[in-house]
C-alpha cells in the first residue's frame, strides 16, 4: 500500500516543472507547468506502465531512437517522450492550447521511474 506522499514527485529544469502525485488507486495525476501555462493528465496503470518501461530502456543505454518514443493520451492531453541525446530524455505535454516540454536528466528519469514502479505495484492507502 502507499500513500499519497509516496508517488509525489517533482523536477524542474529552469523554466518547467514536471510533477505526479495519487489521484486514486487507479490513476495517477501527472503535471507541467512553466511561467506561462500549466496542464495535467491522469495516467492510468496501463499508461504508467509503459512510461515506466520506456523510462527503462533510457535509462538502461544501448537503444535507438525508436525504443523511447512513446506516446499516452487522454480525451484533451497528450505526453509523449523522444530521445534528446545520451544523457536526457525529452519529456511533452500538449493540448489543444500549448505544447511544454521538459528534458529529463538520468537522474531525474530514475526519480519518475520509481515514483511510477510505487504506484503499479501497489494500493492506495489514503
Amino acid at each position: 500500500m502507499y500513500t499519497s506522499e509516496d508517488v509525489e514527485m517533482f523536477v524542474q529544469d529552469k523554466h518547467t516543472e514536471f510533477s505526479t502525485r495519487a489521484w486514486s488507486e487507479e490513476y495517477l495525476h501527472v503535471y507541467m507547468n512553466d511561467a506561462y501555462a500549466g496542464m495535467y493528465m491522469l495516467l492510468s496503470k496501463e499508461h504508467a506502465e509503459l512510461l515506466r518501461d520506456t523510462l527503462d530502456v533510457f535509462l538502461d543505454g544501448g537503444y535507438a531512437f525508436e525504443d523511447l518514443e512513446m506516446l499516452v493520451q487522454d480525451e484533451h492531453t497528450e505526453l509523449s517522450t523522444c530521445i534528446w541525446n545520451a544523457d536526457y530524455l525529452r519529456v511533452y505535454m500538449d493540448d489543444d492550447y500549448d505544447v511544454l516540454g521538459i528534458l529529463l536528466s538520468k537522474e531525474q528519469a530514475e526519480l519518475l521511474r520509481d515514483t511510477l514502479d510505487v504506484f503499479l505495484d501497489g494500493g492506495y492507502a489514503d
